[in-house]
């Protein structure tokens, strides 16, 4: 998928999330916004190196490799929100927040908004 495809689906992605209610979907909210974060990355690599990754897996350590420590570690933090969120079970209302807060700063540093 090209770089102007992620973004037109990054862009779907993230809308679907903004009606859901945090407090009763915020397992769905946060897996949309790590999918619309994902491509929003891929979108952003594609536009800087004229590369980009079709996976999560090593995605970390390919933005790292890239130079984009910044974008790198908030793919972190937000995939590890995910894993803990998902699979621990722990609703946390701060959970939905941050990760939106995360997912602001993937698309300001892509250029969105």
């Amino acid at each position: 998928m090209n770089g102007e495809k992620h973004l037109e689906k990054a862009k779907r992605i993230d809308e679907s999330q903004k009606d859901l209610n945090p407090k009763t979907a915020w397992e769905a909210i946060i897996e949309i916004v790590y999918g619309a974060a994902f491509n929003y990355i891929a979108y952003l690599c594609e536009k800087e190196f004229g590369e980009h990754m079709e996976t999560n897996k090593g995605l970390a350590r390919f933005l790292e490799q890239k130079g984009l420590h910044d974008v790198a570690e908030l793919f972190r933090t937000l995939d590890h929100e995910r894993v803990s969120k998902w699979y621990g079970g722990q609703d946390d209302g701060d959970a939905v927040r941050d990760a939106r807060k995360i997912l602001k700063k993937i698309k300001a540093r892509a250029g969105i908004e």
